[in-house]
This record gives structure tokens, sequence and C-alpha cells, in this order.
């Protein structure tokens, strides 16, 4: 996987409408987002919103299967 240098690069790789963390954490497209860099000054990369936000809800629906879905309830 291509890591982005650039905001104009980023958007190439992966479309300006993915959805993206902005830097408060709510989704939006990347070409909103906010463009901020690490420390070095270099262009860090906004999360994909559904990588890191769908991946949580899936864990809790699974959670909540496991604890209804016991054979001591029956």
């Amino acid at each position: 996987m291509l890591v982005a240098r650039s905001r104009s690069q980023d958007i190439e790789l992966r479309g300006k409408r993915t959805i993206v963390a902005d830097y408060d954490g709510s989704p939006i497209p990347l070409e909103k987002a906010e463009i901020w860099y690490n420390n070095n000054g270099k262009y860090v990369e906004p999360k994909d919103y559904y990588d890191t936000h769908v991946q949580d809800t899936d864990l809790c629906c699974f959670n909540l299967f496991g604890i209804f879905n016991q054979d001591d309830m029956l």
C-alpha cells in the first residue's frame, strides 16, 4: 500500500469522496477533511472512518450475540 505524502496525492490514491475520520474523529469526505502534519512536518493521512468504526460495531454485535446465545438460557 502506498503512503500519501500530500493531500492531493491522498485524494488521487483514495478518491475525494472516501469517508475518513476528521481531526476530531467525525466522519467527513477526504476532500473536506482538515489537513494536518506530524511534528516532523510530514502529511498525516486521515484514517478511513469505516475501517475504524464499523469494526467496533461488528465486535459489539458479536459480543451481544454471545451473551444472548448461551446454552444455559435454554
